[in-house]
């Protein structure tokens, strides 16, 4: 009886919290803990941003240590979860069935979590949680939701590029003055918009080529025609069903006439919502992400591919801005994506990698510039939060991980098919990777067979050498039973093997055209030929996804300093102060304590600090 009294009592204190200052959490994706120490040491962050003003005025951890494996997906769902990926079941950003062989991976962003999440942990105390994107918060259900959700929205379509020329007379149309030609794609291109589902949408173009060129852009789904001028950069808002998607457009010469860039367009599942329906009215639809591969292909510019990803993050900061300004929110929850996608593109810390020295180490240094530019915007735009926010508002700045330069990709796939581990053209061996880590999944048909095939398997990766060094290549291969020791094993979705490569190298499940095992990679031509590597190899390697194949990637083991992330805390009226390193499991039951609530019911972890109401 005393036992059941002090549960009851324990529990009526946690479901009645006290009154608390408001609480803004944010993600600063891809967030290095070592680069913000160095740019704030050499005053490239200003003291009075929001980094400089926290270290001055809050407590700052020496680094956040994020899981094993530091990806976007699982390191996000540890942090929201206060819970191993073994346990929260995120084992990486995709990851196949444990007797998997066919099909399709699941993404671990979508994925079903296994354990409680801290959004759930406050609904369930009373409190009102927005979350303007937070990762694995999706809307597709209850325990996917917060009190209200701005989720990541879905891609629909790529970006078109449509390469025409004039094609008939030039005619009056109502309503607009001057004349008009019809135009003609040419090539392979065709003017529509290529949905992932679906038939395609005829685009009507019409072209003006009096004085300066313009061009006409219309299609059923759009709420108006647009026009463009030439090399300029204008949305086109469009509907489908309740959600308002407006992708940008642009339009420029060609050698072969003129050619239409129709951007990325991204729906909303949970369109229908009132506060979507809000951001709508006032910010306009989603205006897409950063387009790597057309910034790869020289479509767009590296100044362009920066205003696609700046506009990104300033319709997040828009989004966030609104809800800091309204009353009735206890905490929330935000998303910045800006420097993540830019170290992807411009991590030159190496000498290994192609571009390091290029241009004289010109190339370098504008990269670096990249890199420095894009973290005084997140401090910027967090500066703004502070100052926009009610007064004794608290703000937790956390991010998932950091990253570190890449000089080489390694072609898994490829890999296994030359040391046969294929019988009559099926695979015994699938994998999946993310940046440098990756499960090995093996045909279990034949339990014997599957054992003696791990045991070969496991002693070739782990005598795979590097080219260059002769160092083993993987600083870690683990057979599924001593995952435990990492944190990542899970009964259906971990792999019977594991490896995560030394800093320098990502994974790859792709197949490049040369056969080869490995390629140094770039995005950049130039140095790509100079490499000697074939024009197909080229094109192959110039389109290839971020965390597999990007200059900077993440993924690596927790102890490596590069993928150390950020836990900045700003408690007004509270004192300063160190907080030595904080591990992911402990964000979530800070997060309760702060509210002075009960944690998510998998979280172990103490909380960080001392001082909370």
């Amino acid at each position: 009886m005393i036992v059941i009294t002090t549960v009851l009592l324990t529990t009526l204190l946690w479901t009645s919290p006290v009154e608390v200052p408001k609480l803004v959490v944010v993600s600063v994706d891809g967030g290095s803990d070592q680069l913000v120490d160095e740019l704030l040491a050499r005053g490239v962050l200003p003291a009075d941003g929001a980094f400089g003003r926290i270290a001055r005025e809050g407590k700052v951890a020496d680094y956040l240590r994020p899981v094993n494996v530091s990806s976007t997906a699982s390191s996000h769902a540890a942090l929201f979860t206060g819970a191993l990926p073994g346990d929260n079941g995120i084992v990486l950003n995709r990851f196949l069935g444990v007797d998997q062989l066919e099909g399709r991976p699941t993404s671990g962003f979508v994925a079903a979590l296994d354990a409680d999440t801290i959004f759930q942990a406050v609904k369930r105390a009373g409190i009102k949680v927005v979350c303007a994107t937070a990762v694995t918060v999706d809307a597709t259900g209850e325990d996917r939701s917060c009190s209200e959700t701005m989720p990541y929205p879905s891609r629909l379509a790529d970006a078109a590029r449509i390469v025409f020329h004039p094609a008939g007379e030039a005619r009056a149309l109502d309503g607009r003055p001057g004349l008009w030609q019809p135009v003609e794609a040419v090539g392979e291109t065709a003017a529509a918009i290529p949905w992932f589902a679906g038939e395609a949408t005829p685009l009507e173009l019409w072209l003006q080529q009096e004085g300066e060129p313009k061009l006409l852009v219309n299609h059923a789904l759009a709420e108006k025609a647009v026009v463009l001028k030439l090399n300029q950069w204008q949305s086109q808002r469009m509907w489908r069903g309740t959600s308002l998607m407006e992708p940008w457009l642009r339009f420029d010469r060609v050698a072969d006439g003129f050619r239409l860039y129709f951007g990325q367009i991204y729906g909303f599942r949970n369109a229908d919502d009132a506060f979507m329906q809000t951001i709508f009215k006032t910010l306009g639809g989603w205006p897409g992400e950063p387009d790597h591969r057309a910034l790869a292909d020289g479509v767009i510019r590296l100044d362009e591919w920066r205003d696609q990803s700046v506009r990104q993050n300033e319709y997040l900061r828009g989004i966030t801005h609104q809800v800091l300004q309204r009353k009735d929110w206890q905490v929330l929850f935000t998303y910045l994506p800006h420097v993540d996608d830019t170290q992807h593109h411009f991590m030159l810390r190496s000498p290994r990698q192609l571009d390091y020295h290029a241009e004289g180490g010109a190339r370098r240094a504008r990269f670096q510039a990249e890199i420095e530019a894009a973290y005084q915007r997140a401090d910027t735009w967090l500066a703004g939060y502070m100052d926009a926010a009610p007064a004794g508002t608290r703000f937790l700045i956390i991010s998932d991980h950091g990253g570190t330069p890449t000089h080489h990709v390694l072609f898994l796939n490829q890999w296994l098919a030359d040391q046969g581990f294929a019988a009559e053209g099926k695979p015994s061996v699938r994998v999946t990777s993310a940046g440098p880590s990756a499960f090995f999944y093996v045909d279990g048909a034949d339990a014997k067979a599957q054992q003696a095939t791990i045991a070969v398997l496991t002693k070739k990766l782990k005598t795979l050498q590097d080219p260059d060094t002769g160092e083993n290549l993987f600083e870690v291969v683990k057979q599924r039973h001593e995952l435990t020791s990492l944190g990542l094993f899970h009964r259906q979705r971990s792999g019977q093997v594991f490896v995560s490569a030394r800093p320098g190298w990502s994974l790859s499940m792709r197949v490049p055209p040369s056969k080869g095992w490995y390629l140094p990679n770039s995005y950049h031509r130039d140095s790509l030929a100079g490499a000697g590597l074939s024009r197909a190899d080229q094109d192959f390697m110039l389109h290839r996804g971020l965390n597999e194949g990007g200059v900077g990637v993440h993924g690596h083991l927790s102890h490596n300093r590069m993928v150390h992330g950020l836990f900045y805390l700003w408690q007004p009226g509270v004192a300063p102060g160190p907080l030595g390193v904080v591990d992911a499991l402990q964000v979530a039951p800070t997060i309760a304590a702060l509210l002075n609530i009960p944690p998510p019911r998998q979280a172990k972890a103490k909380p960080v600090g001392t001082t909370f109401p």
